[in-house]
């Protein structure tokens, strides 16, 4: 990213292998993938800097995220996500991009839409949440606690930590 805008020309991101699937990441400015299907929703959450991770059974710390319900909008994914799993309230969402998902025998694509929001506040976790806990991490201490710290982790994670804040 140059200049920390969102707008200039986009980053090219690396194509890793998540489990069977390939993966990489488009800004949000991409095209969708024609045919692709919603797979799941992430939310980069940031408070005072640093990312809001939680300690989710099976993946270990992560940012919040998961499958959508009938009739919801990625957006309401994002918000029921991050308040189910880490008790964020979070302010304006903004579209960060999508992670594609490709499977490399029949070449089908799922995406991943990807959300940046500032953390109005953390409140309890809810009785019923999945995680073990909530912690902040800065960008610095990502790679040390992530659950999947790999080439296309860290440039998501870097390109969402200068975007919340930039023009777009």
């Amino acid at each position: 990213m140059k200049g920390g805008n969102v707008n200039s020309e986009a980053p090219a991101f690396p194509i890793v292998l998540w489990d069977e699937s390939l993966a990489t990441f488009l800004p949000a400015e991409a095209p969708i993938p024609a045919g692709a299907s919603v797979y799941a929703v992430l939310v980069f959450a940031l408070q005072e800097g640093r990312f809001v991770v939680a300690d989710i059974p099976g993946r270990g710390w992560c940012i919040p995220g998961g499958r959508p319900e009938p009739n919801e909008t990625p957006k309401q994914t994002a918000r029921r996500e991050a308040r189910e799993e880490a008790g964020a309230v979070l302010g304006p969402l903004r579209a960060l991009g999508h992670f594609v998902l490709t499977d490399p025998t029949t070449q089908t694509q799922q995406i991943v839409p990807a959300f940046v929001a500032e953390v109005l506040r953390l409140e309890p976790l809810p009785p019923d949440t999945e995680a073990f806990g909530v912690r902040l991490l800065s960008l610095e201490e990502l790679p040390r606690h992530y659950y999947l710290w790999d080439a296309l982790t860290a440039a998501v994670f870097a390109y969402a930590n200068g975007s919340l804040f930039s023009p777009g």
